[in-house]
């Protein structure tokens, strides 16, 4: 799917999905799963609470990206939540957008378009300090190297702490100071 470019085709993508989670709580009940009918519905609200955070924290074009990145044909899907907002979050919005499509675009030729590839985004906001916590899993390509990526390429004012490096999972962290 190419980027939506107008109200109408976003919310026909919400639609979409909407009705996808509504035909999934359907077919449970339909099948006597009431138990996995009621997961889907507590999933449906967890999404909902970090849809609404991510939007409150003041970043359109960031939210933006977020909330329509699995609408696009990505290699990988995404999942995000939004952990705490005690603070205001301390990079324009441009730059956190701008840094996060860069390094989307670097998974994009990183990952193995046949793999089952995830990307994994916390945010954490505090008064003294935001913290971006990113995990990626996946099948890499060979000539990928996404450390080096990410160390020749800061976020601005972000420092950058890798916490595991193994085959085919990397999780690191950005700690943002007001």
């Amino acid at each position: 799917m190419r980027e939506p470019k107008n109200v109408v085709e976003i919310l026909r993508y919400a639609r979409h999905d909407w009705l996808n989670q509504l035909q999934l709580i359907k077919g449970n009940l339909e099948l006597g799963k009431t138990n996995r009918a009621k997961e889907i519905i507590d999933e449906i609200i967890i999404d909902a609470r970090n849809e609404s955070n991510l939007s409150n924290l003041g970043l359109d074009d960031f939210s933006s990206l977020l909330l329509t990145c699995n609408w696009m044909q990505h290699f990988f899907r995404l999942e995000y939540e939004v952990l705490e907002v005690s603070g205001t979050f301390p990079l324009e919005d441009q730059v956190i957008t701008s840094w996060m499509n860069h390094l989307f675009l670097y998974l994009e030729d990183s990952f193995d378009p046949q793999g089952e590839n995830h990307v994994f985004i916390s945010i954490e906001v505090t008064s003294e300090w935001t913290r971006l916590f990113i995990e990626v899993r996946g099948e890499f390509l060979p000539n990928s190297n996404i450390v080096t990526y990410i160390h020749k390429h800061p976020l601005k004012r972000g420092a950058v702490h890798f916490i595991d490096e193994t085959e085919g999972e990397l999780t690191f962290e950005i700690m943002i100071h007001a």
